[in-house]
C-alpha cells in the first residue's frame, strides 16, 4: 500500500506545499531516521520536509487508486517523470515564444 500524508503546516514552505492537502510519500528510510518525509510537493518533484508538518493517511484500496490515477494526469507528474512538459513541445525550426524570431534582411 502506497503511503501519503496530509499537509498540517506549511509555515515555512507556503510556496511548495498547500495546508490540507493529501501528498505522495516516496520511501526513504534515512529520511524517517532524521524525522522527515520524502513528499512529492506542488513542483512534481520530490524534497524532504519535517514529518511534524504531516499526518500520515492510509488510504482505501480504492481510494488509493483513484488518487494515484489522478497523479498521472498532472503536467508536473508527467514532466517529473521524464515527459516533455506543453510548454516544452516547440515544432520543428520554430522558435520558443520567449525568443524573439531573427529579422529577414
Amino acid at each position: 500500500m502506497k503511503r501519503f500524508a496530509i499537509c498540517v503546516d506549511n509555515d515555512d514552505y507556503q510556496v511548495s506545499l498547500e495546508l490540507h492537502k493529501l501528498y505522495r510519500i516516496l520511501p526513504d528510510e534515512v529520511a524517517a531516521i532524521d524525522g522527515d518525509l520524502r513528499i512529492v510537493d506542488e513542483s512534481g518533484e520530490d524534497y524532504l520536509y519535517p514529518a511534524a508538518n504531516f499526518v500520515v493517511v492510509e488510504l482505501s484500496k480504492s481510494a488509493e487508486q483513484a488518487v494515484e490515477s489522478s497523479f498521472t494526469l498532472t503536467p508536473q507528474m508527467h514532466y517529473a517523470s521524464g515527459g516533455i512538459s506543453p510548454a516544452h513541445q516547440i515544432g520543428e525550426g520554430a522558435a520558443p515564444p520567449f525568443v524573439s524570431e531573427p529579422d529577414a534582411e
